[in-house]
């Protein structure tokens, strides 16, 4: 059998699994999206190898080759095989007898740097104007990670000097809240500034542990504290009230209902036991319990936009939506190619938090979101003009919403 460290930052394509055979040996190389490992069966579809030939190759994340040594470490008693059908339960107790030798290493898989963040030195502060009329809506920095768009970002705010600014997500993983909205603070300067969450937002991962399946305590645990300190509004808690307008958003998670309808996926129908595996999507990695507590978080997130939308009514403020998921399929963005990834339009947004927008879409002037990483063109949809910024890893996209001509001024890389 052959060992292999599989890692990497993206697995889309047939192109990306490449296969050599030499001799007596199989060498599979695969590129992993976020370090996710591959089940033998997606690796056999796409290489086209067969089954006798794929089942021979072991494949092995960073952070399942990290679980092999500690339970090697610790749990001699355990053989490959109970390790492969029990990791769950693998994990837990790993943590329970992890040392100071092994913390550093947990840490930093679970943990990690960030990569991208300007040191503090480096980070100017650019003087506001006074007024909020032109309003920078973006979404997606992933910021900490190897290809965040922070440096997008400060050049917009440079060139284009909008009077306010609102992050629709993505934002870092919790525990590096505090730094990353530290940053954000200071490229943004004395402007007003609302920042909704994302899925990213909410990855605890299994170091963490608690209660941070349920969305809420992730966001009180790790957001509220850092938001109130730079004087940012949490638009997940409260809406930003600037001058006549609104803007009410937050997460939005999914619930499954924007799924492709009737999808096929090699002759067999693609049902929600296959979407709630996960398989290439890491939020199933990183959310703790994410399949069991999907539907709890997605009609706890619908129930708190639609609080927020009535509130914003009865302020009766100009309502603008800045969502990180999706609404609406129209807004989605990724076509249909017949391929695996045609599974994760499922995972695209939250039809319930479509239907609450829907109930007061006449009070609604303009919708925004991201999360798909597809841009699509302002449009109407229950005749709200909405669009999706289709920001991505090291791409920064957003729209400058001008409250006055209510007009849309793309920024950023261009995208149509």
């Amino acid at each position: 059998m052959t060992l292999l460290w599989v890692d990497g930052s993206g697995w889309n394509s047939q192109n990306d699994l490449r296969i050599h055979e030499s001799q007596d040996q199989i060498q599979v190389i695969v590129v992993i999206a976020q370090r996710k490992s591959v089940s033998s069966t997606r690796a056999m579809k796409t290489s086209g190898m067969s089954k006798k030939r794929v089942e021979d190759v072991l494949y092995v994340s960073p952070k399942m080759q990290l679980l092999f040594d500690l339970v090697k470490k610790h749990l001699p008693e355990w053989d490959e095989e109970k390790l492969r059908k029990n990791a769950d339960e693998a994990w837990k107790l790993v943590f329970e007898v992890a040392d100071q030798d092994d913390k550093p290493r947990i840490n930093e898989l679970f943990e990690r740097g960030e990569y991208n963040t300007p040191p503090e030195e480096e980070v100017k502060r650019i003087d506001a104007p006074t007024d909020t009329q032109r309003i920078l809506f973006t979404a997606d920095f992933h910021m900490g990670g190897h290809r965040s768009s922070l440096q997008g970002f400060y050049e917009t705010i440079e060139e284009e000097n909008p009077g306010a600014v609102v992050i629709a997500g993505d934002l870092a993983r919790p525990s590096r809240a505090g730094t990353q909205l530290t940053a954000i603070r200071k490229i943004v300067g004395k402007r007003p500034c609302a920042v909704a969450l994302g899925n990213h937002d909410f990855w605890t991962g299994n170091v963490m542990g608690k209660n941070y399946h349920l969305m809420e305590n992730v966001i009180d645990d790790f957001w509220t504290g850092p938001c109130r300190d730079n004087d940012l509004v949490l638009l997940d808690r409260q809406n930003a009230l600037w001058g006549d307008v609104a803007i009410v958003g937050g997460y939005g998670h999914f619930d499954l209902g924007l799924a492709w309808p009737n999808l096929i996926l090699d002759g067999e129908p693609v049902g929600e036991d296959i979407y709630l595996k996960g398989d290439g999507w890491n939020d199933f990695n990183y959310i703790p319990q994410c399949a069991e507590f999907l539907k709890v978080n997605a009609r706890d997130q619908a129930a708190g936009v639609a609080k927020r939308l009535d509130q914003a009514i009865a302020d009766k403020k100009r309502i603008l939506v800045a969502m990180h998921t999706c609404p609406w399929s129209e807004l989605n963005g990724h076509p249909r190619t017949g391929s695996y990834s045609d599974i994760f339009t499922g995972y695209s947004g939250n039809s319930k938090v479509g239907k609450e927008i829907k109930k007061r879409a006449s009070n609604i002037e303009f919708l925004m979101c991201g999360h798909t990483h597809f841009a699509v063109k302002e449009r109407k949809i229950h005749g709200i003009p909405s669009l999706n910024v289709g920001a991505d890893y090291g791409v920064f996209r957003g729209v400058i919403y001008d409250t006055s001509k209510k007009t849309i001024k793309w920024v950023g890389e261009t995208a149509f």
